[in-house]
């Protein structure tokens, strides 16, 4: 079966007729439709109903949040070009690496024609690529969704972020590109670069062997994508213990006084106080794991085992927990998808359901239920291709820091416990029809909060 949009749209007509009365024959036939909210002061709503929706996402909110995640996938697979891209100008591997990687976090099968064409553009791309959002991307959708044959391409992709870190322990928007003999030996595995595509772009003179470390501080954006890039590729083997100790360093010296970061330090903001406590975390976990991770390289039980274990926490990362859960009580229709993102990698790397008084993924989704088009999309800065696919990462509850152990802190600001979950399948079960309300969800109703 060939998995293309018009399909998805056939299979998602299909199974309109056990929902078609009420409200759930509104969700079908007209989505989530806008709430009219009046101007809230910030973040005072989302408190007064955050246990409200917490107690209610399990349940009535489910189906809504499958039915979102099948419209977002939708839009999607409509917005694919016939090579297997996205456009978004300056950055089409990247693009096509995110919104690869949110149809399969979403449940579209690796093996979908969709998914498959994406992954034949990035692979194509990725040897020639110097973006530092395009190759964490690209990291980021190979490993979710590629095969044994990409493990080459991802050490390389690696090895180039590596290359790429400032004396800042940050990011730029470029990095530099890499000699095979930089990458090591065996790391490109049969075939070396003939299997990316490399060895005509090396004729070329395409691949140059980094120079040294660059000065400059880079942005906590770029910064961001190339952590969690170089997460992922130390699970692949390669040593990035060095790498993360600058990246440590450099978080905990540019800290602001109330524990959050800013985009290049500056006026503290939102989504980089987020990603500045994830890398610290992810730094920490680093110290605490990485021998284990590298030495295992991808063994599912090295990963769980990882989990299981804890790291302290300690003043700092603290201080910007609290600054996180004064953010996340603040969200609301108008945040960026950008911020919602974020926030959904700290949640998932932390294991955990709260932060603060707010089940970040329980108020999020009910925010992102009342936000999305018609069309199926969401959009508020980054364009409706990107700022659709933060949403679907998020309702997915996608994890791309696998390995991470568990934060030990005496703050009541996280509650511990398995990461949020909430019952679902696959998006071809979804559209079979294979998955059916409960007969306790039937009996609530799907009314709104």
């Amino acid at each position: 079966m060939s998995w293309t949009a018009p399909v998805v749209q056939r299979r998602i007509a299909e199974r309109r007729a056990p929902f078609g009365c009420g409200r759930r024959a509104a969700l079908r036939e007209g989505g989530m439709r806008a709430v009219a909210w009046a101007a809230p002061v910030a973040g005072l709503w989302l408190n007064l109903l955050a246990t409200a929706w917490a107690q209610q996402a399990e349940g009535q909110f489910g189906q809504q949040i499958r039915t979102a995640i099948e419209r977002g996938a939708l839009f999607l697979m409509r917005a694919q070009r016939p090579d297997g891209s996205w456009y978004y100008p300056g950055h089409e591997a990247g693009i096509t690496a995110l919104a690869g990687l949110a149809l399969a976090e979403s449940g579209v099968p690796t093996a979908a024609d969709s998914v498959q064409r994406a992954l034949s553009f990035v692979r194509s791309l990725g040897p020639r690529q110097t973006q530092t959002y395009d190759i964490s991307l690209a990291i980021m959708f190979l490993s979710r969704a590629g095969s044994d044959s990409d493990r080459g391409l991802i050490n390389l992709l690696g090895q180039r972020l590596l290359a790429g870190q400032l004396s800042s322990g940050g990011w730029t928007y470029t990095c530099p590109l890499v000699y095979e003999s930089v990458v090591g030996p065996g790391m490109l595995g049969r075939g070396g670069f003939d299997r990316v595509g490399g060895r005509a772009g090396r004729r070329a003179g395409m691949l140059q062997r980094a120079p040294g470390r660059a000065h400059g501080y880079g942005d906590n954006s770029n910064t961001q994508f190339a952590v969690l890039g170089v997460w992922i590729a130390g699970t692949y083997g390669l040593d990035i213990s060095a790498t993360m100790q600058m990246v440590e360093a450099r978080f905990r010296s540019s800290q602001l006084p109330e524990g959050g970061w800013g985009y290049q330090g500056g006026d503290e903001r939102p989504a980089m106080t987020l990603a500045g406590l994830m890398c610290l975390v992810l730094a920490k976990a680093e110290k605490r794991v990485g021998g284990q991770l590298r030495s295992a390289r991808l063994v599912p039980d090295a990963l769980k085992r990882a989990e299981r274990t804890e790291i302290l926490s300690d003043p700092q990362v603290d201080r910007g927990l609290r600054r996180a859960a004064w953010y996340v009580s603040s969200m609301g229709p108008g945040s960026p998808l950008y911020f919602f993102w974020s926030l959904e990698r700290l949640g998932m790397a932390l294991q955990t359901r709260r932060i603060g008084q707010i089940a970040w993924y329980d108020g999020g989704a009910a925010i992102l239920l009342r936000t999305q088009r018609l069309d199926g999309a969401w959009q508020t800065a980054h364009g409706e291709l990107a700022d659709t696919a933060f949403a679907l990462l998020f309702l997915s509850r996608s994890n791309l820091t696998r390995g991470v152990p568990r934060l030990a802190t005496s703050l009541p600001l996280l509650e511990q416990g398995d990461r949020p979950t909430l019952r679902r399948g696959t998006l071809r079960e979804l559209l079979e029809g294979s998955m059916r309300v409960p007969a306790k969800e039937q009996s609530r109703g799907s009314g709104q909060p």
